[in-house]
């Protein structure tokens, strides 16, 4: 042990890791994010008034069981990097990581069966080289055991980015761009939908109904950061 900490203290001091987020040096102690940004993070675990926005974001639409989220999205501050680190710089380490953060947002006693990572269509997985919420789900599973679950559900239309569009014309980018291949898989199951940011939940949404057509089928999802 005691050599161990010693050749991780020498790999620090040559080769410092840099955090994901602001750049900084790492300390020993610290892994992918700095503690300082870790204290600019809006954790939502602990903050009613968001944990209350969150819970909303679905009401009226459809039957969710219910949502969890690491924490609250600001285009400001250095944290906004780290989903897009992920997504576009080949963050599959630091998506682990996020990952088992969001896992320990969960509560301990539950009665989800599978997690299932929102699909990528196979040519923007392709191109992107991995799909982010499926390293996501991966982070999550380790903590919470739950198995990951990367069939049945298929991303059938390859939409523009969601980014590009406003709050409204979301929706109809995302309208009958998932398919569901096997529904028996999702039969009787309480479903985790794994996803990186919630924003309008426009294609979490489209996804989740989709996933609703299989028999005594539930919903709940999870995301990194929410937008609320």
């Amino acid at each position: 042990m005691f050599l161990e900490e010693v050749s991780k203290a020498t790999l620090q001091l040559f080769f410092p890791k840099k955090c994901e987020s602001c750049s900084r040096d790492l300390e020993m102690k610290e892994d992918f994010i700095c503690l300082h940004c870790k204290q600019e993070m809006k954790f939502i675990k602990g903050d009613a008034h968001a944990k209350k926005m969150l819970q909303s974001v679905f009401k009226g639409r459809m039957e969710v069981e219910n949502i969890w989220a690491l924490y609250q999205y600001f285009e400001e501050g250095n944290v906004k990097n780290i989903p897009q680190k992920i997504k576009y710089q080949g963050g599959k380490q630091l998506g682990h990581y996020m990952g088992r953060m969001l896992g320990e947002v969960l509560p301990k006693e539950h009665d989800i069966d599978l997690i299932i990572p929102l699909p990528l269509h196979y040519k923007k997985e392709r191109l992107r080289g991995f799909n982010q919420s499926a390293v996501i789900a991966t982070g999550i599973s380790e903590i919470t055991k739950i198995p990951v679950e990367k069939r049945g559900l298929e991303r059938v239309k390859y939409n523009a980015s969601q980014t590009k569009f406003s709050k409204y014309d979301r929706w109809d980018n995302v309208r009958s761009i998932f398919q569901l291949t096997r529904p028996s898989l999702f039969e009787n199951k309480h479903i985790l939908l794994i996803d990186d940011v919630l924003t309008t939940g426009a294609t979490l949404e489209s996804a989740a109904q989709e996933i609703l057509k299989a028999d005594n089928s539930r919903i709940s999802i999870a995301t990194l950061a929410a937008r609320l």
